[in-house]
C-alpha cells in the first residue's frame, strides 16, 4: 500500500486540451472535483487553454488525470510532473544602508531592506499561529514570541501571499514619512505580485522580511499615480531578493515504511540512491525517511518491486527545506532554477540587479 499526503501542492503537471471551450468545460469538471479532493488545486496560466494542475504527490496527479481522462470527451495532453518550490533569502540585504529604486518618472524613490524571517515564526504562521489575531495582539505576538521590534510589529502593511502569507510588508519610515493611501495601495499590490512570482525562477516567496525605510515622493497625484509605483515597487522587491542572499526551498515528504527486516536493505539502497535521508537509522522495520519531493517521481513502482503487499508505505509533506547554495553559482540549485525558467519560458539566466535597483 502506497498513500501520499499533503497539506498544500506540492508536485504538478501541466494540461492542454484541444480548444477554449474544452478548457471551459474542463474547468466546471475540475471545480467539482476540486470540491470533493481538497488536496487538488488547478490554475489557467495567461497562455489559456494552458491549466496546471497540482497535488500532493505523482500517484494523486495521476489518479486525478485517469478520472479524467474518463469523464471528459476531448483529449487532454500533460507534461511530465514537477516539483513546486519556493524562494526565500538567507541574510539582510547587503546594500549599504538600504536599497533604492526610482520610478520610471524619476519624481518618486524608494529605499528599503528585505531580511528572512525566522523559521520558527514562518512554521507558527503555516500552523495559524496569527489567524485570528487582531493587529495589536499581532504586534505583541511577535514582540513576546518572535523578538520583534514593537514599532516594526505595529507597522506591518500587510502578510503575503493571499492564500500562504508568509512574507511581510512593514513600514519603517518611523513616522517620519507620510505615505498616501493611494500610494500604500499599490504598494501593497506589488508586493501581493512579487510574494506569487519571485525573481529567481517565479515561484511563491517563503519567510521574505521587506522593510521600507523612505520614500520621497513626487507632490502631485498624478505624478505619484500606479504606473509610476507599482512597477518601481515590482522592481524593488525583486532586486532586495537578489541581494540578500537568495536561496531556493524544496517540498519535502516524511516517507514512512512498515515492512518486514528482510526488505530494509533493498529499501535504503532505493532511497539512498534518491538522496533521502535516513531517520530510523538503527530500524530494519519501521523506517522513516526524509525524501525531497522532486526525488519521488518514479518511487512508487520502484517500491513495488521490493515491497510485499502487506507493507504499508505513507509519503506525507511535513516541511519545506531550503537548499543552501548561490543561485549565482554551478549548483543543483542553479539546475533547478534553470529548469524551472525554460518550463515558464523565461530567461535562462537570471537579470542583473541592475535591472532592478538604482542603488546599490
Amino acid at each position: 500500500m502506497y498513500n501520499e499526503k499533503s497539506s498544500v501542492p506540492v508536485l504538478a503537471t501541466q494540461l492542454w486540451v484541444e480548444s477554449q471551450q474544452a478548457a471551459d468545460a474542463l474547468n466546471e469538471i475540475l471545480t467539482t472535483l476540486a470540491e470533493s479532493d481538497p488536496q487538488l488545486c488547478y490554475d489557467f496560466t495567461t497562455a489559456a487553454p494552458n491549466i496546471i494542475l497540482s497535488g500532493a504527490g505523482e500517484l494523486h496527479l495521476q489518479k486525478t488525470l485517469i478520472h479524467l481522462r474518463t469523464v471528459c470527451p476531448f483529449a487532454i495532453q500533460t507534461s511530465a510532473p514537477y516539483a513546486l518550490y519556493r524562494e526565500t533569502v538567507s541574510a539582510k540585504s547587503y546594500a549599504e544602508p538600504v536599497g533604492m529604486v526610482r520610478s520610471a518618472n524619476k519624481a518618486n524613490q524608494f529605499f528599503a531592506y528585505a531580511e528572512p524571517l525566522s523559521d520558527a515564526l514562518v512554521e507558527a504562521i503555516e500552523q495559524g499561529a496569527l489567524g485570528d489575531l487582531t493587529e495589536p495582539e499581532c504586534a505583541a505576538y511577535l514582540q513576546a514570541q518572535h523578538g520583534w521590534n514593537l514599532a516594526e510589529a505595529q507597522n506591518i502593511w500587510r502578510w503575503g501571499p493571499k492564500q500562504n502569507p508568509t512574507n511581510c510588508l512593514v513600514d519603517g519610515t518611523n513616522g517620519e514619512v507620510e505615505i498616501p493611501d493611494e500610494v500604500r495601495k499599490d504598494c501593497l499590490l506589488a508586493f501581493e505580485d512579487i510574494c506569487q512570482a519571485g525573481a529567481l525562477a517565479e515561484e511563491p516567496l517563503r519567510g521574505v522580511k521587506v522593510v521600507i525605510t523612505n520614500a520621497l515622493l513626487a507632490s502631485t497625484a498624478r505624478q505619484r499615480g500606479g504606473s509610476q509605483i507599482i512597477p518601481a515597487i515590482r522592481r524593488l522587491i525583486m532586486g532586495l531578493q537578489l541581494i540578500s542572499c537568495p536561496r531556493l526551498v524544496e517540498a519535502v515528504y516524511t516517507l514512512d515504511i512498515n515492512t518486514q527486516a528482510s526488505n530494509a536493505a533493498a529499501i535504503r539502497d532505493i532511497l539512498a540512491r534518491r538522496q533521502a535521508i535516513d531517520v530510523h537509522f538503527d530500524q530494519d522495520e519501521n523506517l522513516r525517511f526524509y525524501l525531497p519531493v522532486a526525488a519521488s517521481l518514479g518511487l512508487a513502482d520502484e517500491l513495488a518491486a521490493v515491497l510485499t503487499p502487506t507493507c504499508q508505505a505513507d509519503l506525507t509533506f511535513t516541511h519545506w527545506q531550503t537548499i543552501n547554495y548561490s543561485p549565482f553559482e554551478p549548483s543543483v540549485s542553479t539546475q533547478y532554477i534553470r529548469e524551472i525558467r525554460s518550463r515558464k519560458g523565461l530567461t535562462e539566466s537570471l537579470y542583473h540587479i541592475a535591472n532592478y535597483l538604482d542603488k546599490p
